[in-house]
């Protein structure tokens, strides 16, 4: 950041919790990104093409993957003063849909296990049905 934001300014106090709920989704963007590039990389992982009936869909190379929404929340807390600490469910569901949206508009298969607390994300819906995670007892297709 080269400078401060023009939000930033004693007159707007009264829209800081807003700009603090943006400021979450924008660290979200930013470890999504990093679970996606390094879970989803075809050049990191090594090939499988070796193996019966392996394809080369990104999904094979780490299937188990999930995106752990309670250690993004707790992480968070973490990084914030004691006021600031233990976001509400409320505002941790507001964040989580509108990244999720985000996602499927952007052509993501997404789902959902352990009680809402993991973010399965594939490259397509079809590839998110065929998933290991598909035949959990509590997967939710989104």
């Amino acid at each position: 950041m080269e400078n401060f934001d023009d939000f930033l300014t004693p007159g707007d106090i009264k829209n800081f919790d807003l700009y603090l709920i943006n400021q979450y989704a924008c660290y979200m963007r930013l470890e999504l990104t990093e679970f996606l590039l390094r879970t989803r990389s075809q050049s990191l992982t090594p090939p499988e093409s070796s193996k019966a009936g392996a394809s080369d869909t990104p999904e094979t190379k780490k299937p188990d993957e999930y995106f752990d929404l309670t250690q993004f929340f707790k992480k968070i807390d973490s990084h914030n003063s004691q006021q600031l600490k233990n976001i509400q469910k409320t505002t941790q569901q507001l964040i989580t849909d509108l990244i999720v949206d985000e996602l499927k508009h952007k052509g993501w298969g997404i789902g959902t296990i352990f009680g809402g607390t993991g973010l399965v994300i594939c490259s397509s819906d079809e590839n998110l049905d065929q998933s290991v995670w598909s035949t959990a007892f509590d997967f939710v297709k989104l």
